[in-house]
């Protein structure tokens, strides 16, 4: 028999703090146990991927590194793929073992709940005639992964066409999602929010181009992303996804930025280091394409200037997971210019190149001084955070303040 509304409701609101319990306590196992952390993290990433391609053998001997190896599952966003695919697991040391359940726990409770948030999203949007894209992580999820909840992800990019921003807007109001107070420097996107009620707050981020990014729009161009679509019918009949070549692209691009600018585990960024679920994204990607599909991957890459961007993310999938990668498409892709405007612009850290990329990308007068104004002069609340010992300065000083800091990064000076 099904439970009772209370009972069951009572279920669900303790049992995300029973798996945050159950992670913790398997995690301080691992602090508390006295183990070295031996191996460098070429050898443990060396091993998790082999571990994926399922021809990892049993816990190396002499390995003393649970907290190490951890560390790097969870980089990698890997832990429900070992725990369902890999054979070798069960040899695992049990308090690592158990740090890596639970985290796959959490995994598939979190899918089941977003998926219930979104659903409904998804739905209103439909009925209401607004058409819609899933893209990143939740299009990967559902159409390339066996199981959703294998592919880890924080949040859902949805995107939509301009003229139907207002619309989307009241339909996520309408269904109990509230706007978040962004931060600076978004033009594109903007992140709603939805509260369970039992300790877990759901994120769609709501984007009418796929890029924030003016320069990147112009390689991600939002009228392919609507000529065609991949339905996602496991997530719902009005799910919808990009086709395939352009999630692998779009992909591609964010591995690029991420390993360049860092990647957030958790509280701590995380600099440099491509992630093993990226290369099983593309790997599972790269296993649906056919010759068609190559033909446009290769030629998207080449004709864009970015094919230095498309061919180390092949690469590393070919390299991590033993992905088949057509060998025309890769001699292709190293015959063509390997540093382009767009690869330094993906690469570069410094904040004012970036800015006069997508200040000369932005189309029109009217867009050029949008974007002038709104990155040169943020809102208060955000020149607060960004200096609390300040607050009780002008805004015109901080902002002052502001633009003297990164004019200072921009010629390598003052912190970053």
């Amino acid at each position: 028999m099904p439970m009772a509304g209370p009972n069951w409701y009572s279920f669900v609101s303790f049992l995300p703090m029973a798996l945050a319990a159950a992670q913790v306590c398997a995690r301080r196992s691992l602090v508390d146990d006295g183990k070295s952390l031996d191996p460098a993290p070429e050898a443990v990433d060396g091993f998790l991927a082999a571990q994926l391609r399922g021809e990892g053998d049993a816990w190396p001997d002499g390995w003393t590194c649970q907290e190490q190896v951890w560390r790097r599952v969870e980089f990698h966003g890997i832990a429900l793929v070992l725990a369902e695919q890999s054979k070798a697991f069960a040899s695992w040391p049990q308090h690592l073992c158990d740090a890596v359940r639970a985290d796959a726990q959490s995994q598939v409770f979190w899918e089941e709940s977003h998926k219930a948030a979104l659903v409904p999203v998804l739905m209103a949007l439909a009925k209401g005639g607004v058409d819609t894209r899933l893209m990143k992580g939740t299009a990967l999820a559902y159409c390339v992964y066996d199981n959703a909840a294998m592919r880890r992800r924080g949040d859902t990019d949805l995107l939509v066409q301009g003229n139907d921003l207002a619309a989307t807007r009241s339909v996520l109001r309408a269904a109990g999602w509230t706007r978040r107070q962004d931060p600076h420097g978004l033009f594109f996107q903007e992140t709603w929010l939805f509260d369970t009620g039992f300790g877990m707050i759901h994120a769609i981020d709501l984007h009418w181009q796929p890029n924030d990014s003016p320069a990147l729009q112009q390689v991600l161009r939002i009228a392919e992303y609507f000529a065609e679509a991949h339905d996602l019918p496991r997530l719902a009949p009005w799910a919808k996804a990009p086709p395939h070549v352009l999630t692998f692209v779009q992909g591609a691009i964010n591995q690029a930025w991420h390993n360049a600018k860092g990647y957030f585990v958790g509280e701590e960024r995380v600099m440099g280091g491509h992630r093993l679920i990226w290369s099983l994204d593309n790997h599972l990607l790269a296993q649906q394409f056919d010759a068609i599909d190559w033909a446009r991957l290769t030629d998207i890459a080449i004709s864009r200037d970015f094919a230095g961007i498309v061919l180390p993310a092949l690469e590393a999938a070919q390299r991590d997971l033993a992905a088949e990668i057509p060998q025309d498409v890769l001699q292709a892709l190293r015959a063509a210019p390997q540093e382009t405007a767009l690869t330094r612009y993906l690469t570069q850290s410094r904040q004012v190149g970036e800015f006069l990329t997508d200040l000369q990308a932005s189309k029109g007068l009217r867009a050029k001084a949008s974007f002038v104004l709104g990155n040169a002069f943020p809102a208060r609340t955000h020149l607060h955070e960004k200096y609390p010992g300040a607050s009780s300065w002008p805004t015109p000083l901080l902002h002052a303040r502001r633009l003297a800091s990164i004019a200072l990064r921009s010629v390598g000076l003052g912190a970053r």
